[in-house]
């Protein structure tokens, strides 16, 4: 057998490379299992804020009128907007509003609107198309967990609702 220049052989080598893969495959296993934070830091929802919103992450839904892009919308954007509130399906949902969001960037008058993003469970890219009389004060981009906008309504079917919005077009 051929010796390597430490002195061992090469099924040895492989042996020690195994019983360190091994090792470290169970050391990941214990870090996965333990809790990232302390149970005395968790995170309390303030009425009027969004329970967590990370402004850095760099997201941002393009807006369009037509073909033309007229701006973005980051989350510090959204953020100082006045938020709405209501439940569906026994589950609260904030945000502000998605008229509210579109003034920002001097949009008030529109026909049709087409939100995209993802379909619930992230499983495909989703697009929703509405009339101007369907967009009313009850129509949010609820701030998610993940940093980013659900397209929300509390007349539009849940089963309709865009997550990780990232384009909204105005026509």
């Amino acid at each position: 057998m051929q010796e390597h220049r430490f002195g061992y052989t090469r099924s040895r080598v492989g042996g020690i490379l195994k019983t360190f893969s091994l090792v470290f495959a169970i050391l990941a296993l214990f870090a996965g299992c333990s809790s990232p934070t302390p149970a005395s830091q968790s995170t309390t929802k303030v009425p009027g804020t969004p329970a967590k919103i990370e402004t850095g992450t760099g997201y941002s839904i393009s807006v369009f009128r037509g073909q033309t892009q007229v701006g973005a919308l980051t989350l510090a954007d959204l953020s100082k907007l006045d938020k709405v509130k209501f439940t569906a399906d026994g589950k609260s949902e904030e945000g502000p509003t998605l008229l509210s969001a579109l003034g920002l960037l001097g949009i008030s008058d529109f026909s049709t609107i087409t939100i995209y993003g993802f379909t619930k469970g992230r499983l495909a890219t989703a697009e929703q198309t509405y009339e101007r009389s369907k967009i009313n004060d009850k129509v949010i981009l609820d701030f998610s967990n993940q940093g980013t906008c659900k397209f929300a309504g509390a007349d539009i079917p849940s089963g309709d609702w865009i997550i990780d919005v990232n384009k909204v077009v105005v026509q």
